[in-house]
Formats: structure tokens, sequence, C-alpha cells
């Protein structure tokens, strides 16, 4: 099947319009890209542990399999919103995390001093003095908008909105400002489930058991109420607005709620977006869609979306982990994905040190398996309204 790569609604293709602005302000393309499909994509991820689900280590060796250069960095903290990554990237601009410092970004006045930046944390550094083609913003928040001067015991230099909308936003001015042809991808993951019970401690499984060990507790967290939890049902609940406890009934994590996140940004970037450099990455309209296929028994072996699930909401090694780095490379390199070679996601070696059993144990990825995956990414990414439908 041909590619037809994203049209900006001028009859143009998206790549085809940033290769020429390389090409008039002097630079070259890589030897073998084409306009509307490179070969070499440089990404700077921004999130938390549901990025780290993707195996974002392995995405080099990934597009090598297709013949891609997938340079990537991520800069990911354990439960991090955007606001964190936000305040963040401000005070290693040497700014004061307050309403005149957003005022600022949302005039697009924010500049960059390069000798402060060198004395940044390790991650802001490295995202400051790289060169980024695109990047990736996870959506983990609560709230569209919510005005605060703290959160989670972090206090502020003055109140900042820490919604979703504007954390993201602000994260995509600093971005431009250095990298204006940049494309930027937000990415939004699948709902989570509710915690369950823990099992007396002689029918704990080993990892649970090491884990009450080094910690001297277990969470219901880590033993879902899989029986319980409905995808769909849980996916197209309705956002209720915000409210002083909205992680109760999770409806952060649903069609809606991320829908309206990405509305938002497109609403601050139109530009962006009438050029195809605004995409969304839906993790959990996959999920949705994949769940569909397994309850129809079109996925070997996989029964439901439940199976890829570790606890309340990391997912899988292996199969799991595979269905989302596919995801991304088709996403970000506006590529049909069956020409990956998934089995580096089958080797436990890959993944390193599971102390948190994040992970779990690898859900073998098998060419059948492999070949749904492609698919129904290629078809969930075709018929997106946030993806590619055109401008």
């Amino acid at each position: 099947m041909s590619v037809q790569p994203r049209d900006t609604g001028a009859g143009i293709p998206v790549r085809l319009l940033l290769s020429a602005a390389v090409l008039l302000a002097g630079g070259t393309l890589v030897a073998g890209e084409t306009p509307d499909s490179p070969n070499r994509m440089r990404v700077f991820y921004f999130g938390n542990s549901l990025t780290g689900s993707a195996m974002p280590g392995l995405h080099e060796e990934l597009g090598k399999t297709a013949g891609k250069q997938w340079i990537c960095d991520v800069f990911a903290g354990a439960g991090w919103q955007s606001w964190q990554h936000r305040n963040e990237l401000w005070r290693a601009m040497g700014r004061p995390v307050d309403a005149e410092t957003q005022s600022a970004s949302s005039r697009g006045d924010l500049t960059l001093d390069e000798e402060l930046a060198k004395s940044a944390p390790f991650k802001p550094k490295k995202f400051f003095a790289g060169e980024w083609d695109a990047i990736v913003i996870q959506v983990f928040g609560s709230r569209l908008h919510r005005e605060t001067d703290g959160m989670w015991g972090s206090k502020f230099d003055g109140p900042v909105d820490v919604g979703d909308v504007a954390a993201a936003s602000d994260i995509i001015r600093i971005f431009l400002k250095k990298n204006p042809q940049g494309e930027v991808f937000i990415y939004t993951v699948w709902p989570n489930m509710q915690g369950g019970e823990v099992p007396p401690d002689d029918q704990l499984p080993q990892w649970a058991l090491e884990m009450k060990k080094r910690s001297g507790r277990i969470r219901t967290a880590e033993f879902p109420d899989r029986e319980a939890f409905d995808y769909a049902a849980q996916w197209n609940k309705p956002y209720e607005g915000n409210f002083d406890r909205p992680w109760i009934g999770n409806i952060a994590r649903t069609r809606d709620y991320t829908n309206r996140v990405f509305e938002g940004v497109k609403e601050n970037f139109p530009q962006l977006w009438q050029q195809g450099r605004l995409v969304r990455i839906p993790g959990g309209e996959l999920f949705f869609e994949l769940d569909k296929k397994m309850r129809a028994g079109q996925m070997p072996g996989i029964v439901t979306i439940k199976d890829l699930y570790t606890d309340v909401q990391h997912i899988r090694a292996g199969l799991a982990a595979y269905c989302i780095a596919v995801l991304f490379y088709a996403a970000i390199f506006e590529e049909e994905p069956d020409s990956l070679d998934f089995t580096i996601y089958n080797d436990p070696e890959n993944y390193g040190p599971d102390l948190h059993h994040d992970r779990g144990e690898v859900i073998p990825i098998t060419h059948e398996r492999a070949k749904v995956v492609h698919e129904t990414v290629w078809e969930v990414l075709q018929k997106h309204p946030h993806a590619w439908a055109e401008r």
C-alpha cells in the first residue's frame, strides 16, 4: 500500500514545506531523505512512566530496522504532569514561576539565555542544547485549566495556570522559539483501572513479595480490579469539568477529556495545526480499537486489552510496549509500520531492571500479533481527526 503524505489543505505536503524552508535557510536534507517521508527525526519527549512504557531507549534501534534515524531523548519524572516540565524549563531559563512569566510566554516574549541554560539541570540542558525536529508532550493531568501558586507541596513564585492546555502550550512556545519549523506531537494515554485487593502474603507472587520486602507495603494499585474494568465504558465517560478532586472516576483519561485538551492547544496554535505540524499520538484510541479486535478473536491468544496492563495503569513488556512504540513511529515518520522488526521488544534483556513491576512479564510478539498491531495503528492514525485528517 502506498503512503500518501499529509496535505496542508493547500495541496502541498507538510514535509515538502518544511524541507523547502530548510533549503532556503541554507540547510541540506539527509542523504536518501525525501521531503514527504524523512529518514531522520530528532525528537525530545516530555512525559512520565507512561511515556517510558513505549521504551524510548529502544526507539533508535527500532527505527534502524525500517531504515530510519530515530534520535530521541526523554525527560520523564515519576507521575509528572506537563506543568512540572514547563516549570523546570522556566527555571532553567532563569525565570520565576509566576503569572508574569506565563504572560510573557503567551506573548512569545520569553528568550533563552544560552549561558544560563548551560548551568541548567541535566534534562533541560539536553533539551536547550540539542537541535530537535519535534517534541512529544504526554498528557497526564487532571484539569484543563487551574490557576494556583503551588501544587503537590511545590510552592511557586506566584499563581500560574497548571492545567494541561496552558502547560503544554507553554512548552510548545519554548520549543518553537528555538525550533521554528519544528513539529509537535501530543501523546494521550489510556484509561486506568481501579485498585483491587492485595492478596494475603502466602498468596503473593514473587515480584510482590520482593517489593514488599523493599518498601514494607504493597499498594492496591498493584492489583487492579480487572473484572470490574470495562475499557470502552471508561474511555467514553464524559468530562465533568474542573473540581477539587478530579481523579475521582478517572475522568481525565478519557476520550472526551483528551480531545478537549488537544482542542485547547489547537486553538492556541491555529497556524501550527493548519500546517500539519500539530499532531495527536492517540494511545487511548489505539487501545480502544485493539480491545474491540481482541474481543472479536482477532488477536491470537489475547482476549481483552486488560491483558496488556501490569497494574492499574502501566502496561507490560513485549506486545503492549510495542503497540505504543509502533504508534509513535507511525505518527512521527508518517509511514506504515509494517517494515519494523518487532523482535527487539521480545528480548527481556532489553528492558533492564523492573523494581516497581511496571513492565511485568513479557507478552511475546508473534508475526500474527504484530500484523494486527501494525494494521490497527495505521487505521487509527488515518481516521483520527487530530492525527492526519485534512486541515
